[in-house]
């Protein structure tokens, strides 16, 4: 995505990671902070073009149903198209369309990009 040539002040992007939390726990209580944490580090190593490092921002957050929040983040901000990365699935569970990616192809109001990792043959 980053080798788009997309114009730095007119293109903002976000990075996101969304943990899932269990049903139980209440709205309030931060589940997991060690792995918010290191989601957080991840999100700021990750390689940005410099051209769009002002425009860029990251959020880390949990939520109850993961496609719902991408979903909510991306009417949010108002985007026009949303990345979205495959889990570590074997191959016949890849073959399939996830859950997530699923949710979000057909509740998203923008483009979708679903990349999955060439991992099997």
């Amino acid at each position: 995505m980053c080798k788009f040539r997309w114009d730095p002040r007119k293109t903002h992007l976000r990075l996101a990671t969304i943990l899932e939390r269990p049903k139980l726990i209440p709205e309030d209580v931060i589940y997991d902070r060690e792995h918010l944490a290191a989601s957080e580090q991840i999100l700021s190593e990750l390689p940005r073009p410099e051209s769009m490092a002002d425009s860029c921002k990251q959020t880390v957050k949990e939520a109850l149903h993961i496609g719902n929040a991408i979903c909510s983040l991306a009417a949010k901000d108002d985007s026009n198209i949303i990345f979205i990365g495959g889990t570590g699935k074997s191959a016949i569970a890849r073959f399939f369309l996830g859950s997530t990616s699923r949710y979000v192809l057909h509740h998203a109001e923008c483009s979708l990009w679903i990349s999955r990792k060439k991992g099997w043959r």
